[in-house]
């Protein structure tokens, strides 16, 4: 890993920019010579400054100065998240364990992976105690950041088998759309955090049609559809579509769902069936579900 002074000075001279234009007001030229040979450190809010002059993101910059690659953490997370959308669960179970003195990123991975196995299988028996070490943590934090957000729908299923589970699903819901919110600008959603709420409503959905009930699925559907398609990426579009195919299909009109989901299915179809086979699955489950439930509901 390059120092940071060295990474500053390529992306400078890769701009075409002076130290002059880069760091006047911001520290001496003398220290800027010395930083950028990679003799001195310098301190968050100045390497920020710079940054900005530069027109890098923080992210960006962290991941060229490490050479154009991801952190250990997020490559792995990749990994994770590939072999869970191509439902290759023995790939995945590799990273389901790890030594107790591995680092705290691929535990907290490790977790993640048995969250997501346990969400998909949708038996979540007894967790295993760095799992329930790692939910109980998580659901301790009065504020979530990028990660935690995008950890906290895999919690759901786990959830739903306790017995206040209806007080601790209402209090995390607070806590996602507050933990959000703090993320998003009126024009803006740089880290596509309305992605991973409709995504997050799309499991409560699921998770609560699965165990009958009905007023909590309806209710985090009419959450998910209120989003505006202007403010979503075109496959938080397509979700958003599903979970209203998918809400016809257990609560409104049987055709319209059909009509939905044999859209999204058609357009599906143009590309590789191995590029995601989680939102085929999901559809086939709860075509089934839903056809159960109407019968329970209408046996005649």
């Amino acid at each position: 890993m390059a120092a940071l002074g060295k990474t500053v000075k390529y992306l400078r001279q890769l701009k075409g920019f002076t130290q002059k234009e880069i760091y006047s007001g911001i520290t001496s030229r003398s220290f800027a010579i010395r930083f950028e040979q990679g003799q001195h450190d310098i301190s968050a809010s100045k390497l920020f400054a710079l940054l900005d002059r530069l027109g890098i993101p923080a992210d960006e910059f962290r991941y060229i100065q490490q050479g154009y690659q991801l952190t250990p953490a997020e490559q792995q997370l990749t990994v994770i998240d590939h072999y869970y959308h191509q439902e290759d669960f023995m790939s995945l179970r590799q990273y389901m364990t790890v030594p107790t003195d591995a680092p705290l990123w691929a535990q907290t991975n490790a977790a993640y992976a048995r969250l997501l196995v346990a969400a998909w299988d949708g038996r979540a028996g007894a967790l295993k105690d760095s799992t329930q070490r790692f939910l109980t943590h998580l659901l301790a934090q009065p504020q979530w950041t990028l990660q935690d957000i995008r950890f906290i729908g895999m919690l759901i299923v786990p959830l739903l088998r306790q017995p206040d589970h209806e007080r601790q699903l209402a209090a995390i819901t607070t806590r996602m759309e507050a933990s959000c919110a703090r993320y998003l600008q009126d024009l803006s959603d740089p880290h596509n955090v309305r992605g991973e709420l409709l995504n997050y409503y799309f499991v409560v959905f699921q998770a609560e049609a699965t165990l009958r009930h009905m007023a909590a699925a309806q209710a985090s559907t009419a959450k998910a559809l209120v989003f505006p398609d202007t403010q979503l990426n075109w496959s938080d579009r397509l979700l958003k579509k599903a979970i209203a195919g998918l809400a016809a299909w257990y609560f409104g009109e049987w055709s319209e769902g059909t009509r939905i989901i044999g859209t999204i299915t058609g357009f599906l179809e143009l590309f590789d069936p191995n590029a995601d086979r989680v939102l085929p699955t999901i559809f086939r489950v709860r075509r089934a579900d839903a056809r159960q439930y109407r019968k329970e509901k209408d046996p005649h």
